[in-house]
């Protein structure tokens, strides 16, 4: 009888995990509303300040959607942080926590213990109006505030790199 409970906890676990962490890239389809919550959206920061995509007009953005407890969203935090400083003149990260489980502490505690060049931000709202099933969750937007592309997922090191690199080169000014 244990070993039937422990068997069917695991599955539990797994389909809860599985459901709300997707390890493989998955582009999303965006309807024209969730393209405006993107547009109009306001995120906050770290520091309690608001910000809008009209604060990084001008780069190319890239909208990551993270937990600290996501191993898929942490593996290509170096990625990211790499082509950050590698086209700092024409790309920003926005790290955004929607908020389903990290406090505001937790995102510091995280973001203290690395060095990486993000923008750490805060927008449950926007998450909700998304519908964000699972993360990392990232939407690519242009200088000019136009959204290039959403995607659920990870490829993996190496395409992460070279996908966002070529958003990048495609749409820098």
């Amino acid at each position: 009888m244990l070993r039937r409970f422990l068997n069917i906890s695991v599955l539990l676990t797994s389909v809860f995990i599985l459901g709300n962490v997707s390890a493989f890239g998955q582009v999303i389809d965006l309807s024209d509303a969730q393209k405006e919550a993107i547009k109009t959206a306001t995120f906050t920061t770290l520091d309690g300040e608001e910000k809008t995509l009209a604060d990084f007009e001008g780069k190319v953005l890239i909208l990551d959607f993270w937990e600290t407890w996501c191993t898929p969203c942490r593996r290509v935090m170096p990625t990211l942080d790499k082509l950050a400083g590698e086209y700092k003149d024409d790309f920003e990260v926005l790290a955004i926590s929607p908020g389903w489980s990290d406090s505001k502490e937790d995102v510091q505690a995280f973001r203290d213990e690395n060095e990486y060049d993000f923008n750490w931000l805060f927008a449950s709202e926007l998450a909700k109006e998304l519908q964000i099933q699972g993360i990392p969750y990232k939407v690519y937007v242009s200088p000019e505030g136009e959204i290039i592309e959403a995607m659920m997922g990870i490829y993996g090191t190496e395409k992460d790199y070279t996908s966002t690199k070529e958003v990048i080169e495609k749409h820098a000014k």
